[in-house]
């Protein structure tokens, strides 16, 4: 049993991160991990604590709580560093899974921290990007 022990995991899908986590812990106790990851071109960083605790079956899936608290920052380079995220979350008013689509939930331009919660959710995945206003987000890669 891992309870109680930090390991590094390579979320490279979320997918990969709950499938390491379900095979390793029984499907009713709780993993949690240090992470961490940069950009292609390494000027993005990310790194932090992440959590699950398995909650039972919800539209044929397995669901979990998730929760995270991890930051951003970036080398000297030009461009912005941004921490992104994307988990498929149970709506219960439409009864079925969907899909968060990426979400930026930290920027070494503003609030460089996320600290978050959700419930009923799975296949969560973390990415390190660079980001310029004219590129938008860039060189994104997981964060493990």
């Amino acid at each position: 049993m891992i309870t109680g022990i930090c390991k590094r995991l390579a979320l490279v899908s979320a997918s990969a991160a709950f499938a390491v986590g379900v095979a390793q812990v029984p499907a009713s106790a709780n993993a949690q991990w240090q992470i961490s990851g940069s950009s292609y071109s390494s000027c993005a960083y990310a790194s932090g604590d992440y959590s699950y605790s398995y909650t039972g079956m919800k539209g044929g899936r397995k669901s979990y709580d998730a929760r995270w608290d991890l930051r951003v920052g970036r080398s000297s380079c030009d461009s912005i560093a941004h921490l992104r995220v994307r988990f498929d979350y149970w709506d219960a008013g439409a009864d079925q899974w969907l899909d968060s689509g990426w979400k930026t939930i930290a920027s070494s331009a503003s609030n460089n921290g996320s600290s978050q919660q959700h419930s009923l959710v799975a296949n969560v995945r973390f990415v390190a990007c660079d980001y310029t206003s004219s590129s938008g987000n860039y060189g994104c890669m997981p964060v493990k």
